[in-house]
């Protein structure tokens, strides 16, 4: 499982403060429901030619050619490797779940948001399997 975080407990008055609206961002199920499907639409389009479906399945080689960064991207990965102490295969499983994310807005070029909710999406696993 490439997906792995830690949910803070959310307070009462951020979910139903008195004048009942909430200050959390709400988004249907409908909603997202739809981002994912467009996301799945975008994958599907972007791997028909290649025999794969989802990103989770892209190779080590075909990393570079479906994952381009922008430079600040790339630099943030750089140190995140190197402070994470990253495996290869962490640093490929990073890039895959910020194709991911950058799919969602969509969006073609994976950005710094990207790849800093990728890391954040490791923070559990390092907590619990120390990997």
């Amino acid at each position: 499982m490439d997906l792995c975080a830690e949910v803070p407990a959310v307070s009462y008055e951020t979910l139903a403060p008195e004048d009942g609206k909430g200050k959390a961002e709400r988004i249907s199920s409908a909603h997202m429901r739809k981002i994912v499907a467009r996301a799945r639409e975008v994958q599907l389009d972007r791997y028909r030619e290649n025999g794969q479906q989802f990103n989770s399945e892209l190779k080590p080689g075909q990393i570079g050619r479906f994952c381009p960064l922008t430079p600040e991207a790339s630099r943030m990965l750089e140190q995140a490797y190197t402070a994470l102490r990253l495996s290869a295969r962490g640093y490929h499983r990073v890039l895959k779940v910020a194709r991911t994310i950058a799919d969602m807005e969509p969006c073609e070029t994976i950005n710094t948001t990207h790849v800093g909710e990728a890391l954040c999406c490791r923070s559990l696993d390092k907590k619990i399997w120390r990997v």
